[in-house]
C-alpha cells in the first residue's frame, strides 16, 4: 500500500491534515502478452482488464504510441513488438511486452516454360506457389477466375496483360501479388482485332 498525506490550510494559517493509503497495483509489472491479426490490417490490443495503460513502441519508454484501454494498431509484414504500462494516479509500472504475431498465406507467382508460338497466340503455363493458404484463386484480365494451382492462358493480342493471384489462411487473412506479363508481337497474329484469353 501506499500511504498519502493531504495537508489544507485555512486563510488564519490553520492547517489540517488527513492520511489516506492508496493501492499500488502498478508497481507490479503487468504480464507478457501476445496476441495475432492478419498482415497489413487493423487489430486492436484490448487487454481485458481495468485501468490505463501507456503503449510503446521501445522498451525504454521513448516512442509513446498511445495511453488508453486498448490500442489501435496497424500491423506490418512482420512480426511487432511492442511495451506497455500500467498507470495510476500516482505511478507506472515498468514495462512488459506485447508480441503481435502477423498472419496470412505466403503467395507468389511462377511462370512455367512456355509453348510454342501458334496461330492461336501466345500460350503461357502458371504455377502459384503457396505456403499457409487454404484457398486460392487466380483472376485473369479478361475476368476468368480459376482456383487450380496451375493454369495455362493463351493471349491472342500483343501487350501487357496483369495477372492476380489471391489466397486465405485458415484465420481468414488473406493476400494478393499480380504478375505483369509482356505478350511480344507476332506477325501472324497482327490481322486478329480482338483480344482474348482461353483458360484451360
Amino acid at each position: 500500500l501506499n500511504q498519502q498525506q493531504l495537508i489544507k490550510t485555512n486563510a488564519d494559517g490553520c492547517s489540517d491534515s488527513i492520511t489516506y493509503q492508496l493501492q499500488a497495483s502498478a508497481t507490479i509489472k503487468p504480464e507478457s502478452l501476445q496476441f495475432t491479426g492478419c498482415r497489413n490490417a487493423d487489430l486492436e490490443i484490448n487487454l481485458q482488464q481495468k485501468g490505463i495503460f501507456a503503449f510503446y513502441r521501445d522498451q525504454s519508454m521513448q516512442q509513446l504510441l498511445h495511453v488508453g484501454s486498448s490500442l489501435n494498431l496497424q500491423t506490418r509484414e512482420n512480426d511487432m513488438q511492442l511495451y506497455y504500462t500500467c498507470l495510476n494516479t500516482f505511478e507506472q509500472s515498468e514495462p512488459a511486452s506485447i508480441r503481435v504475431e502477423v498472419s496470412g498465406p505466403d503467395l507468389a507467382i511462377y511462370e512455367a516454360a512456355k509453348s510454342p508460338s501458334s496461330s492461336r497466340g501466345e500460350t503461357f503455363h502458371f504455377i502459384a506457389e503457396t505456403r499457409n493458404a487454404s484457398w486460392i484463386q487466380w483472376i485473369l484480365p479478361n475476368g476468368e477466375i480459376s482456383g487450380k494451382n496451375e493454369i495455362t492462358a493463351t493471349f491472342e493480342q500483343p501487350g501487357e496483360y496483369e495477372i492476380f493471384l489471391m489466397g486465405q489462411n485458415e484465420m481468414g487473412c488473406t493476400d494478393s501479388v499480380s504478375y505483369l506479363l509482356t505478350v511480344a508481337a507476332v506477325t501472324a497474329l497482327n490481322e486478329l482485332s480482338d483480344a482474348s484469353i482461353q483458360v484451360y
